[in-house]
């Protein structure tokens, strides 16, 4: 794949592994954490391959920050609703080393709060475990590469309903005796569009509880003391309903 990114624009050309052109794309950048398609793509017919419509492109690039996501070829005839306006979904799968769980990120538009709704399961001590969003989207050395808390605002550690605290602290989950947790959040902070979108990045679940920033302990006003990594998973956007 070829790139040219050209301001707000970028467009690649696919090949196959015989060097055949297999699409041509055009791309709209309209921020720094999202990308759009903006043209129809140009199918080159070759017996080997799909049509381009059919054909599901992982992109990864750089726009200030790592991130991937999965885009559609789109389809002759689908419009798109304005983004402002459009309701956005995004999941994670966190897994560890027996730790599993699946969390989803549900915003009715741009301006409105993140509702964020799943369960974890194998969690122990029964309690509260810290619950954060990590700035990176890598899982490559397990959960230690997702980084320090998703914090763009360069603020202190605290609760999610304080004002002086990171984007991604969403404070802890409850786990009953059973080893189960059941998040229901909702969160102004976190948003699934725009240069602070958390799509891309790592959702995190820690071994101790979150002191939400008023421990008193050393680490209090970066991780909330809230111990090592228990599971961790990255956020991409799902199926819209």
């Amino acid at each position: 794949m070829t790139d040219g990114v050209n301001k707000s624009l970028l467009s690649a050309t696919l090949s196959n592994e015989k060097g055949h052109v297999v699409c041509n794309l055009t791309f709209i950048i309209p921020s720094r954490a999202t990308l759009h398609i903006m043209l129809s793509t140009v199918y080159q017919h070759h017996s080997t391959t799909p049509p381009c419509d059919h054909l599901l492109f992982d992109i990864l690039f750089s726009c200030g920050r790592c991130s991937q996501q999965h885009f559609l070829c789109p389809v002759e005839g689908d419009s798109s609703r304005s983004q402002a306006n459009m309701s956005l979904k995004a999941v994670c799968v966190l897994v560890g080393e027996t730790v599993k769980g699946t969390v989803t990120f549900t915003q009715a538009s741009s301006d409105s709060p993140v509702e964020v709704t799943g369960t974890i399961s194998n969690l122990t001590p029964p309690g509260k475990h810290g619950f954060h969003i990590h700035e990176f989207g890598d899982t490559t050395n397990g959960c230690t590469s997702a980084g320090s808390h998703f914090n763009p605002a360069k603020k202190n550690h605290g609760g999610p309903q304080d004002a002086e605290r990171h984007v991604g602290d969403l404070g802890n989950v409850e786990v009953g005796d059973d080893g189960v947790a059941t998040i229901k959040i909702t969160d102004s902070q976190l948003q699934l569009t725009g240069p602070n979108s958390i799509v891309g990045r790592a959702v995190v679940v820690h071994a101790g509880e979150d002191d939400l920033g008023k421990g008193g302990f050393e680490d209090s006003l970066t991780t909330g003391h809230a111990g090592g990594r228990l599971a961790c998973g990255v956020i991409g956007i799902t199926k819209q309903a």
